[in-house]
């Protein structure tokens, strides 16, 4: 109810009312009306009008417009009725229904009267009608969701006796009808087989539609909740049910028994078997690892690396499907034997009574490979003997061994088949081997037989017979009480020897010149390639030697070591004292996770007033992707053009590294993570 005055002077106005006279649910209406009244303030002035020429008053609801006439106008401080005008109208999908009722006059403005006139009315106001219930909405969803869980619709009605007719789909399926006439829940369990209809993801979404019933009269849209998270249904992961270990190595494939291998010479092939995904998944990724020991594959039929060691260790390899699950974890035990290359020392010397016999004393042993208490691989040990003088080796069936029980010797003495004249120097060749490698020995020169002094037209023998030269001694030569030393160091001129080859064979006492051999320091020029080798080794064992290196044309001396178990040691530049360093040495700032490996020297860098740059030290435990940078030089210090450099390795190989004008050192090739060694590097800027 409101009042609204005229705009004129006779304080007159139009008073509405607007009631609800009935509202349909199904059809979401109302019919409402508008009644109007005209009077003017008490004690206002008397109007007397009659006729009104036509006066009106408007009134709009929802579009429409309606009309009541003014027909007369005789009041005096009291108010009369207009009449009244009924509206139909749609409220809004949710029940709501605000409304905005226009009102207005027309042909009002004229009614006037010795200068009182009455005016007119254009004006509005807001009505809020009742709302009417309307489409029922999804409260919530209990219960696990996962697929093949049963869930549990709870539904939000308006009315206690709408009913519901709800539909769902899930994983990207068509809608699935779960009925009419449901109330405020409905149960439904979503079939596991629908994980089928993507394979490629662990989780998707369902979504719910509802339609709301007034008995059979639909009520309102149909109204959505989407996006509902849900899972797989359990036990989805992949299946594994064993996986085949074999070995590709032909050498030992057919000596070993299953899963059993050879160390350094096996190759594990593995083969997945009896695999399946789950609900249409497919196996797209393959896992096995020997557990402890660093070695993997990633592919079906895959190949490990050769074994570096030996003993029991478990085979565990699992696959990934479509969907990125992980199957169970299959194990298999394996065993690697140790396998050792053959070793082999002995001497020959003289025997018999006539001194015509040649005994070898054989030191021998293989790796035995023994499986259920046999040995699986053979002992072989051969001999050849040829004359000191000339001649070609012949095979002696003395001496030998051919045994799949015996795996070693000591000290074992044996005679080689023959008479070997007394006269002569005699060379014994001794090759032992096994199912897998063989190597050949050659013992020190038998000599002839001993005697005190022999005279020839040609030469005399002392302490043997005559066999070259004008002195051919046997034994230690004394001079002045002191003894002479026999060994070679250079040429009988002084000069050095002359050497070809790889310097990783030189392994004798002496002064050599290097022609253009192989294994000399890295990145040496093609000049730098010719120069003077010397060569130190141990008194006792000759494992172990130090060799000197100074190219002919570079003031710059290198050395290396030889160490028993660890073979030669990269080469190490030494700094003369005339040739001066343009920088101490300087740390390197590392990146990507490396580290200094202290217990090696850490990674330093410097440069020579000749401008070599020169770089040691051992890093470790960083990032191996190629083109991680490990380091950068600083200005001075860089290259004009990219350079490839080798370093070591963890395994003693050869580790590719780059160096960039832009100062970056970074991965190139075979780096693994255990530790990088430097030593070796060198460059000119």
């Amino acid at each position: 109810m409101g009042i609204q005055y005229f705009d004129g002077n006779w304080h007159t106005y139009i008073r509405y009312e607007v009631e609800t006279l009935s509202q349909d649910r199904v059809a979401n209406t109302t019919t409402a009306r508008v009644s109007l009244f005209i009077g003017n303030d008490p004690g206002g002035y008397e109007i007397q009008f009659d006729p009104t020429y036509g006066a009106y008053m408007g009134v709009q609801l929802a579009g429409q417009n309606k009309y009541l006439k003014i027909e007369n106008l005789f009041i005096k401080g009291s108010e009369r009725s207009l009449g009244s005008v009924d509206f139909t109208f749609t409220h809004d999908e949710d029940g709501q229904a605000i409304r905005k009722i226009l009102l207005w006059s027309g042909s009002t403005s004229g009614i006037n009267y010795r200068g009182w006139y009455l005016g007119s009315i254009d004006t509005s106001f807001t009505e809020t009608f009742t709302q009417i219930p309307r489409m029922s909405t999804i409260k919530n969803v209990e219960g696990k969701r996962a697929l093949g869980e049963e869930l549990t619709i709870n539904i939000e009605r308006k009315v206690d006796n709408f009913t519901h007719q709800v539909w769902y789909k899930v994983w990207g399926s068509d809608w699935i009808d779960l009925g009419k006439n449901i109330g405020t829940t409905v149960k439904f369990t979503p079939s596991p087989e629908n994980a089928r209809l993507n394979v490629n993801v662990v989780s998707s979404t369902f979504d719910i539609c509802v339609r709301t019933f007034d008995g059979e009269n639909r009520i309102g849209r149909d109204e959505y909740s989407n996006g509902w998270y849900i899972g797989l249904p359990a036990n989805t992961q992949p299946k594994l049910k064993t996986i085949e270990l074999t070995d590709k190595a032909k050498a030992t494939k057919d000596i070993v028994g299953k899963n059993m291998f050879v160390q350094t010479f096996s190759e594990m092939v593995c083969q997945f078997q009896g695999m399946e995904g789950t609900y249409g998944s497919t196996i797209k990724n393959f896992y096995a690892e020997v557990v402890g020991q660093k070695m993997s594959i990633t592919s079906n039929g895959g190949t490990f690396q050769f074994f570096k060691n030996y003993g029991d260790y478990n085979v565990e390899a699992y696959v990934i499907d479509s969907r990125g699950l992980k199957s169970n974890i299959v194990t298999v035990p394996i065993k690697v034997l140790q396998y050792f290359a053959p070793m082999l020392s002995f001497e020959a010397v003289r025997g018999g009574g006539d001194q015509q016999t040649i005994v070898v004393r054989r030191t021998a042993r293989i790796a035995p490979l023994i499986i259920d208490g046999v040995q699986k691989n053979p002992m072989r040990l051969k001999f050849k003997v040829k004359p000191a003088s000339d001649g070609y080796f012949t095979e002696n069936k003395g001496g030998g061994i051919d045994s799949r029980v015996i795996n070693s010797v000591t000290n074992s003495n044996a005679d080689l088949f023959g008479t070997f004249s007394a006269d002569k120097a005699w060379i014994v060749e001794g090759t032992i081997s096994d199912a897998y490698a063989s190597f050949t020995f050659t013992a020190p020169i038998v000599g002839p037989e001993e005697v005190v002094q022999c005279r020839t037209p040609k030469g005399t023998g002392f302490g043997k017979v005559w066999e070259r030269g004008s002195i051919d001694a046997k034994g230690d030569i004394y001079s002045h009480n002191e003894l002479v030393q026999v060994g070679r160091l250079t040429q009988i001129n002084g000069k050095s020897i002359k050497l070809t080859g790889s310097a990783n064979d030189a392994m004798k006492t002496g002064l050599f010149y290097a022609y253009n051999m192989s294994d000399l320091p890295p990145n040496l020029d093609n000049y730098q390639r010719y120069g003077y080798l010397q060569v130190n080794t141990h008194p006792n064992d000759e494992n172990f030697a130090m060799q000197i290196y100074i190219p002919q044309n570079t003031d710059v001396m290198y050395m290396r070591r030889k160490m028993n178990t660890y073979g030669w040691r990269p080469w190490t530049v030494l700094k003369p004292s005339n040739v001066t360093m343009s920088s101490e040495w300087e740390t390197a700032t590392l990146q990507n996770g490396w580290q200094h490996y202290t217990n090696f020297g850490n990674v330093q860098y410097s440069r020579t007033s000749e401008g070599i740059v020169f770089i040691r030290g051992t890093c470790m435990g960083g990032k191996t992707i190629k083109e991680t940078a490990l380091f950068k030089l600083p200005e001075k210090y860089r290259p004009t053009v990219g350079l490839f450099k080798k370093a070591l390795n963890y395994n003693y190989g050869s580790a590719i590294i780059a160096i960039y004008p832009t100062g970056n050192v970074v991965v190139k090739d075979n780096v693994d993570d255990q530790w990088l060694n430097l030593d070796d590097i060198s460059f000119k800027i």
